[in-house]
């Protein structure tokens, strides 16, 4: 008898360069074959997500990297860290349910979560390059 295989899906962040808009699209295309069905939009991101197989943190990268444009932050930002007050912080998903604070973080030394805005996690981030 033969083994299943898992199913493979490639979600890929893309922009249209034309008028900036952004989208996001779940495929079981490769990404060559993507690129070559949508060649008038730019891949920002792509990573492959195995559906039979989902683990807790593949369904919080999953929805973090559906959400994370409607609050100005990019796909590569989950797990990201920054400081603020002396402390540091990981972004550890999105709860776009809050009318305000939508970005979940994690004190690291702690282990304690909050909430924070995207504004405010977007300006710690640029302080964190700039420094």
């Amino acid at each position: 008898m033969a083994k299943k295989k898992d199913k493979i899906t490639l979600s890929i962040c893309y922009e249209n360069p034309q008028n900036h808009l952004r989208g996001f699209m779940d495929t079981d295309m490769t990404l060559d074959e993507w690129k070559s069905t949508y060649p008038q939009l730019t891949v920002i991101h792509a990573y492959r997500t195995n559906w039979d197989m989902k683990s807790k943190e593949s369904d919080a990268r999953y929805y973090f990297n559906t959400k994370c444009l409607e609050y100005g932050l990019t796909a590569d930002m989950l797990h990201d860290t920054f400081e603020s007050n002396g402390q540091t912080f990981e972004i550890i998903g999105l709860n776009p349910s809050n009318t305000k604070y939508k970005v979940i973080t994690r004190e690291l030394s702690t282990g304690k979560t909050y909430k924070q805005t995207p504004k405010y996690v977007l300006r710690c981030l640029a302080e964190k390059e700039t420094a």
